[in-house]
């Protein structure tokens, strides 16, 4: 995979009780608290935006959102630049999504109704000139991905699907059998 930009959402689990307003103060905090071990810049408000990106945590290097993206809120994890090499730039941002889903759901201003589900994760790569939305890049992608996911979800229990072709960015679909905790997952990868 020749392409550093990386995006991975994590869908959160319905709850009529979370209260997407405290999502900007929560950013604010990991922001002043050094929650990510990374340089985060500043949080934007996109909630206005009907399926949009949500709230934003700015990075240098990554974004976090509380996308809204297909109607369907989750943390979506945004790689920019600065990733891992070839051989570990998949795990990493794997970690860093899981790590804010468990910051998120552990967050006391939502009083435990955010929580993200596992057994479903998107994947893009938003970079149409190193990441065409073709079969070759399918091929690579897949080859890199399916190691990681027998890792997290177990050999043969997930499969993945293609997203929507050509104009549309590449993208995949994980889905797993089983739903291990996000914190799980998360151990699984080394923590």
């Amino acid at each position: 995979m020749k392409s550093e930009k990386l995006q991975i959402k994590f869908f959160a689990k319905p709850n009529p009780h979370f209260d997407v307003e405290l999502l900007v103060p929560v950013f604010q905090r990991f922001i002043r608290e050094s929650s990510f071990d990374e340089l985060l810049i500043d949080v934007v408000d996109y909630k206005h935006v009907k399926h949009g990106p949500g709230v934003v945590l700015i990075g240098d290097a990554n974004d976090y959102y509380l996308d809204e993206g297909e109607g369907r809120p989750g943390l979506l994890f945004s790689r920019k630049r600065h990733g891992a090499g070839p051989e570990g730039r998949l795990r990493e941002g794997f970690a860093r999504a899981l790590k804010a889903c468990t910051l998120l759901e552990a967050a006391p201003e939502f009083s435990g109704n955010l929580a993200f589900a596992t057994d479903e994760v998107l994947l893009r790569l938003p970079d149409r000139l190193n990441a065409p939305n073709e079969d070759a890049t399918y091929t690579e992608f897949s080859a890199e991905l399916g190691p990681l996911l027998d890792k997290l979800y177990g050999a043969g229990n997930h499969a993945i699907e293609r997203g929507a072709p050509t104009p549309e960015a590449f993208s995949l679909r994980v889905k797993a059998k089983s739903a291990p905790s996000v914190a799980a997952l998360l151990s699984t990868l080394g923590g």
